[in-house]
């Protein structure tokens, strides 16, 4: 019993089948066609496209021409930044020259005063230190006025007051027995200054500090 493939003959061969035969179409052995080369006459026309010159320097003239207005717009824009810098300089240097006016002035009629007082210790025989105490005072008093005009307050911590370490500072302590008076202000050294609730220099005191009857005289026995 032969098997099915003895069926054909020495020169017969198994026919090719397609992968596509189920649809029913024929083989095609033809070469793969490649992208389509334009042709000469293709070529031919396309190169004769006009090349329309004038219009690309008109183009190029428009473009330069904004750009140059451009420029333009940005050097006016600075130059008028430049003199409202220079006109609010000026405004500023006027407002704070007419500020410094009344203290210009203040010291101006200090001076004055400094001046008459030398010329009439000239004319004086002898002066006592007494005389230069007063004047000095006086001196001092004069400034004390220019300050409080400007809105500067002079102030001296009374004694007996509580010690306020935010506009007061401690530069000594002196010793008591009485309690109450510990942590209190013994005697004021140098007065303060304040501008508002701005403290520009604080006051120099003397602070009581509470040390029992016991504890002294153990100390001094």
């Amino acid at each position: 019993m032969q098997s099915h493939n003895d069926n054909y003959g020495p020169s017969d061969s198994p026919p090719l089948v397609d992968s596509d035969a189920s649809s029913g179409e024929p083989w095609d052995d033809s070469p793969a066609q490649g992208p389509e080369v334009p042709s000469q006459e293709d070529t031919e026309a396309t190169s004769q496209v006009p090349f329309d010159a004038p219009f690309l320097v008109d183009a190029f003239e428009q473009l330069r021409g904004s750009v140059e207005k451009m420029y333009a717009v940005v050097d006016r824009q600075a130059g008028l930044i430049d003199k409202l810098h220079e006109e609010n300089e000026r405004l500023r240097r006027g407002e704070f020259d007419r500020m410094l006016d009344p203290i210009v002035r203040d010291l101006i009629a200090l001076s004055d005063t400094c001046l008459r007082t030398a010329q009439a210790w000239l004319a004086r025989s002898s002066t006592t230190p007494a005389d230069t105490a007063q004047v000095l005072d006086n001196v001092a008093g004069d400034l004390t006025l220019i300050l409080e005009r400007q809105g500067i307050e002079v102030y001296e911590p009374a004694a007996g007051t509580p010690f306020d370490r935010k506009q007061q500072r401690s530069v000594r302590t002196e010793t008591t027995s009485d309690e109450a008076n510990g942590g209190m202000v013994a005697a004021t050294l140098r007065p303060g200054y304040r501008n508002g609730a701005r403290t520009l220099r604080f006051a120099d005191v003397v602070v009581w500090k509470h040390v029992p009857a016991e504890a002294s005289s153990e100390q001094w026995a």
